[in-house]
């Protein structure tokens, strides 16, 4: 739940943030070192967590890790768009 709401430096927010249009604020990543490790500003993370709010639905099911090759290619079977 931590990478659906920004309660870190998560891949998911800011590829969704960046996506959405949004940005790091001008000048926030100068001199640091890590220039991947941004946040939004507080406005945005906001608007992004009531996007994910609104349009999306999460649910996590624990599977024997055997199966799980499968249940993956199933699953992008049936919920890939027809090319």
């Amino acid at each position: 739940m931590q990478e659906l709401f920004a309660k870190g430096h998560g891949t998911f927010f800011r590829s969704l943030g960046a996506l959405l249009g949004h940005r790091p604020e001008k000048g926030s990543l100068v001199g640091k070192k890590n220039q991947k490790n941004y946040r939004f500003p507080k406005r945005d993370e906001q608007k992004i967590a009531k996007w994910i709010i609104d349009n999306l639905a999460v649910n996590w099911i624990e599977l024997e890790e055997d199966v799980r090759p499968f249940i993956e290619k199933y699953l992008i079977e049936k919920t890939s768009t027809p090319t």
